[in-house]
């Protein structure tokens, strides 16, 4: 059922008038009560050239209110196709990788938007605290995210223990969800983005950025951390605070692609093996199992492992960048990525392969607790599950043009999305957060 939401409605008609003709013009828009309308009930047409003359009209209605355009003139008068837009505030509430965050994505028509903005309002509506229990069908707003800046991460312990990661350019934002409300939580002053977040309890976090910076959580301050690099870091991952690996890259130049690790001694960068696949200029997550079994996933479709000595090149037969890594065990990891359509990465514990999954639009975050229930977050709100062959279980996708950019799930089952319109790299940046909870099984 949709929810009333005020929305500002332009519609402009152009009408094209004979050159001798002195016309007025009036454009009528009814619209489903509750509704007001306030337009330019008449609007002159000049006579010294052909005219065209467009008529704005502002509508203060739901959404999903059912809109239509008339035109009457006192002359015969041609009218092209009424051009309908929403204003930015009835989209907010909905609003890319790494590299670049850019992902051009254009609206498939001006009616497009209306629809879209309607079921965005009615998902926004069924915004949820975290008092109550989530829908397992579908997601609904963890918060509204419109003034948050992009979200880019998102991992917690339990449902009293989450956070979420992001920001503006040159501005970091840390929000925390305690079990009944988020927050912000205030960050040393300069801090910028902040791309990935990782949590091993309440008192104990680390979070990475660009610049290559780092802020490490006690249970009350996130203080900064020094590193030997100035490259952004997307991912970090560790067994224990003590054992953290962060990776990233700036994608410019062929040396720009960064491991870092800390240890007792502090941050240190790993020295790279040559790899046998060209211009890998980034590395972009991390993830493992232990101290010995460690995963990174990067440009161009790179792979690598730590086996606790030496890093092993892997080539799982794609050149797409892979953006994400996850499994639930030794043999069972799954990697996404691809910048036009989807891929799917999966290691066996012998081999690795690669499926192109067609329509899907490029994959950016990934999360399993179940072996054959792969969650995906991507491009134009794409939240699926698949199976570990690449089939597709569940398809909740948004109906939004915003990028999903990471998917996270609790142990209460509990499953979190959180994106940005990563397409306005000039602003407003605004976020999107979305959760629900997982049924058995998946």
């Amino acid at each position: 059922m949709p929810v009333p939401v005020p929305a500002s409605v332009s519609v402009s008609v152009p009408v094209s008038v004979p050159v001798s003709a002195s016309a007025s013009v009036s454009v009528s828009v009814p619209v489903s009560a509750p509704a007001s309308v306030s337009a330019p009930v008449s609007v002159p047409v000049p006579v010294s050239a052909p005219a065209s003359v467009s008529a704005p009209v502002s509508v203060s209605a739901p959404v999903s209110a059912p809109v239509s355009v008339s035109v009457s003139a006192s002359v015969p008068v041609s009218v092209a196709p009424a051009s309908v837009s929403v204003a930015p505030a009835a989209l907010r509430g909905y609003a890319a990788p790494p590299s670049g965050r850019v992902r051009m994505h254009g609206w498939c028509g001006a009616w497009r938007r209306l629809v879209a903005a309607a079921l965005l309002a009615a998902l926004a509506g069924a915004c949820d605290d975290g008092s109550a229990g989530l829908p397992t069908d579908r997601f609904v707003t963890a918060f509204d995210a419109t003034q948050t800046g992009w979200l880019l991460s998102v991992a917690g312990t339990s449902d009293s223990d989450l956070w979420v990661a992001g920001g503006k350019p040159g501005a970091g934002l840390m929000r925390h969800f305690d079990g009944s409300e988020w927050s912000d939580v205030t960050l040393p002053q300069g801090t910028p983005l902040l791309d990935w977040v990782h949590v091993w309890g309440p008192d104990s976090a680390l979070v990475v950025g660009d610049l290559g910076t780092v802020l490490v959580w006690d249970g009350a301050t996130w203080t900064p951390e020094t590193t030997p690099t100035t490259q952004n870091l997307w991912g970090a991952w560790g067994p224990s605070p003590d054992d953290v690996w962060a990776v990233g890259g700036n994608s410019v130049n062929d040396d720009d692609a960064t491991i870092l690790r800390r240890d007792a001694g502090g941050w240190h960068a790993e020295t790279l093996p040559t790899l046998a696949r060209p211009g890998v200029n980034a590395f972009f997550k991390v993830w493992g199992t232990s101290a010995s079994d460690v995963w990174v996933v990067g440009r161009r479709g790179a792979i690598l492992h730590w086996d606790g000595a030496s890093w092993t090149e892997f080539d799982a037969g794609t050149g797409q960048d892979l953006i994400a890594v996850w499994g639930t065990g030794p043999d069972h990891v799954a990697a996404v990525g691809g910048r036009n359509n989807g891929i799917l990465a999966t290691w066996n514990g012998q081999t690795w392969t690669s499926k192109n999954l067609g329509a899907m639009p490029g994959l950016n975050g990934v999360w399993m607790r179940s072996p054959d229930a792969v969650h995906v977050a991507g491009a134009r709100g794409t939240l699926v599950t698949l199976g570990f062959d690449g089939s597709v279980r569940q398809d909740r996708t948004l109906n939004t043009e915003t990028d999903v950019h990471a998917v996270f799930g609790l142990p209460s089952g509990r499953i979190t999305g959180v994106g940005g319109n990563f397409l306005f790299s000039n602003g407003p940046y605004e976020g999107i957060a979305v959760w629900r909870q997982l049924p058995a099984g998946e």
